[in-house]
């Protein structure tokens, strides 16, 4: 039976198509590939802070399709060869239906030495990858893995806290101690024209130019929602509406996870062929006791809900502005920037610069891009920051989180922090390091400092309306715990076949948490981590927290 089985995959791979869904996968070393053709000055108006990028849009600047092919390095006609280098698993290619199924793995060893105890590690991932279009205007795609892992230190300590392995969902436990965990997600989209895209699904979304996003991130689990993109003239919007979680366990509901919904508008405006405006607003509804939720008024899809919150009275519900501005200074190279405002009094924003309101996030940054013949160059260089108390809200269920993960930056709030990042490609060898540190405070038992988006700012020791004394003006960035973490990734790697970014790599990791307060009670810590594996890098995964 098993051969019979084999024997129909081989039949079925032997067709060749083209099938491909409209959105490209959301990984940053899937984007390596074409994103310095995207930053050329002379390039189509395409709205590079708005990811997922959409394929029809991006093969408009670079066909896509003639780039991966320069990776080719075998032309003959054996099966087993093409299909391990150069093309998907399984392609059928009809008028009205198209068709690619291929594997997901990621086997990776290592070794691991946290605080003077060393311990091997593994992540065993097996998946698929299937997408595909019907007609013209329908493409879909679906992914699936089933994961057994054990990671390094510091992230096991993080996984234990909070029960996510990070960005991939709730974790089992498995033999001695290691985490089981599987992750799905797809989308179906149908594009009617040029200016309208719709989808539905189960997945993340990025907005902006960065490592990091002070707006929205993919830094946690997968989540159902409803995207509407509208492009014209110079202007892309996007209409995005989610269904999210909060799985603590003590704001459950009869055991059962509480429920929260995200409306959140984009509006990306390239003004000239340099020069980009971005605004974004997002409002996050919160389950009340009854476990009811979804006001229908932030439906809407139009901006600025603050005048709706108001007519409807509405005290549960979080509401972020933001804006952002980029600029492309030469061909390759790109200055952007973030600023989130969470809450906002004028008169203690001028004059009171240590007030708890002042809640707001900023990102400042440059990436350059650039390929020369067979040789691939990227560096980006950039400084995040975030106040105390940002993210946070008094109704704990309308923290700007899900699934015990931040929906912007890993490290939640009251943080500074710098990125630098480098990566060069040859044909297919590459190289990849990263360089990120800063500050952050912390917040020990009983405490909120402003870190731990799952607080209300009206709670724990610390906290505004519970320090009298402090009167709420006294707040400043490092307050509480303060920590100096520093982490340092590099790795060389080879693509096996770049139609699936599938990657035989090689690194080691340096993390470092050292407590800038003597009296502290939160102790140093210090990871070395080494490792070696093969992997499907088609989606991101964060460790640098």
């Amino acid at each position: 039976m098993k051969n019979k089985i084999l024997l129909l995959l081989l039949l079925i791979a032997s067709f060749k198509g083209v099938a491909q869904h409209e959105f490209l996968p959301l990984s940053n070393d899937y984007q390596r590939y074409f994103e310095a053709f995207l930053l050329d000055t002379n390039s189509a108006n395409i709205h590079t802070s708005v990811r997922t990028f959409r394929r029809s849009e991006v093969n408009k600047i670079i066909d896509l399709d003639s780039l991966q092919q320069q990776f080719n390095f075998y032309e003959g006609s054996n099966w087993v060869m093409r299909k391990l280098f150069n093309e998907h698993f399984f392609e059928v290619n009809k008028d009205d239906f198209q068709l690619i199924v291929s594997p997901i793995v990621h086997g990776q060893l290592g070794v691991d030495r946290t605080d003077g105890t060393q311990r091997r590690t593994y992540q065993n991932t097996r998946g698929a990858w299937v997408e595909g279009a019907i007609g013209k205007q329908v493409t879909f795609f679906t992914l699936f893995t089933e994961n057994q892992a054990r990671f390094p230190g510091y992230v096991n300590s993080w996984i234990d806290s909070s029960r996510v392995i990070p960005g991939q969902g709730f974790r089992r436990n498995f033999k001695d101690g290691d985490h089981d965990y599987a992750n799905a997600y797809g989308a179906v989209s149908y594009t009617p024209s040029q200016y309208f895209n719709f989808s539905l699904g189960q997945g993340k979304h990025f907005f902006g130019e960065g490592h990091r996003s002070a707006f929205l991130s993919d830094n946690a689990f997968n989540y159902p929602y409803f995207r509407i993109e509208s492009t014209f003239w110079n202007v892309k919007y996007v209409n995005l509406w989610t269904q999210m979680y909060d799985i603590r366990q003590e704001v459950q509901l009869d055991k059962s996870y509480r429920k929260k919904w995200m409306s959140a508008h984009y509006l990306s405006w390239n003004i000239t062929k340099r020069l980009g405006l971005q605004v974004y607003e997002a409002v996050i509804i919160g389950a009340d006791e009854n476990n009811q939720g979804l006001d229908v008024s932030f439906l809407n899809p139009i901006v600025f809900y603050r005048p709706i919150e108001f007519a409807s009275r509405s005290r549960g519900k979080k509401v972020v502005l933001g804006g952002g501005l980029t600029y492309k200074l030469t061909k390759g190279l790109m200055a952007y920037s973030q600023f989130l405002l969470d809450e906002f009094v004028f008169s203690e924003f001028t004059g009171e610069p240590g007030s708890w309101r002042n809640k707001y996030t900023w990102q400042l940054g440059a990436k350059y891009g650039q390929h020369f013949g067979k040789h691939r160059v990227f560096t980006l260089l950039e400084f995040n920051g975030s106040r105390p108390y940002t993210y946070q809200h008094n109704f704990i269920e309308s923290n700007y989180a899900h699934y015990s993960e931040a929906l912007a930056h890993p490290w939640g709030a009251n943080f500074r922090e710098m990125v630098w990042q480098f990566s060069y490609g040859y044909n297919r060898f590459t190289f990849d390091a990263q360089l990120s540190g800063g500050v952050v405070g912390l917040d020990s038992t009983g405490s909120n400092w402003g870190n731990n988006l799952f607080l209300s700012y009206n709670q724990g020791d610390g906290a505004p309306n519970n320090d009298p004394e402090n009167n709420g003006f006294n707040n400043w960035i490092g307050q509480g715990v303060r920590m100096n973490q520093l982490f340092v990734d590099a790795r060389v790697g080879y693509i096996v076949n770049p139609k699936t970014n599938l990657r035989l790599e090689t690194g080691a990791t340096l993390r470092t948490l050292k407590n800038a307060n003597a009296n502290s009670p939160r102790p140093d810590s210090r990871t070395v981590f080494v490792y070696f594996g093969l992997r499907t890098g088609i989606f991101n995964n964060y460790y640098d927290f």
